[in-house]
């Protein structure tokens, strides 16, 4: 009989909730900020980490066929209870059906590809070079991104940047 230690249960259980079929894609598109300046998911740290430096975040896709989608809508709700600069997360909103132009904002045919599976929400973490290493089509809860000391949550170190 095989034993299991309760951290490994509990890898299990954020991963079975966190749905990450999507795991072993990398993501390659632009994203833009408010001031219009353009990024890519494959190299935005080092292109962030050039316009501000010391910066190197965690990317995060919030994106919706329709802003008025509630999980969408309990998402955002739950992202603006967190400090993004201190934890280095960046938030990207991508709307399919209208361009959303504040903050960091996907094209709509960018945020309708990745819903590519025809559900109407996905929270998406990028990697470095825009690899999926957590996808949910579920509004991910606030003690599932940080912990209790308002730090990023451990389940996104794939997602962490490399060490200098």
């Amino acid at each position: 009989m095989k034993s299991y230690s309760l951290t490994g249960v509990a890898a299990i259980a954020l991963l079975a909730v966190c749905d990450t079929r999507a795991e072993d894609r990398h993501v390659g598109m632009s994203f833009f900020d408010a001031g219009g300046r353009e990024y890519t998911t494959h190299d935005y740290r080092a292109e962030m980490a050039q316009r501000y430096p010391g910066v190197r975040p965690t990317l995060f896709l919030i994106v919706t066929r329709d802003d008025r989608n509630p999980e969408f809508r309990k998402q955002m709700a739950i992202l603006d209870t967190l400090d993004a600069e201190a934890l280095q997360v960046v938030f990207v909103v991508g709307n399919a059906s209208a361009a959303a132009k504040q903050g960091y904002w996907l094209e709509p045919e960018d945020a309708d590809a990745l819903l590519e599976d025809g559900g109407s929400f996905r929270f998406i973490a990028l990697g470095d070079e825009g690899e999926v290493c957590l996808s949910s089509s579920t509004a991910m809860e606030r003690a599932a991104l940080v912990t209790a000391r308002n730090t990023l949550h451990p389940a996104f170190a794939r997602c962490a940047p490399a060490s200098d």
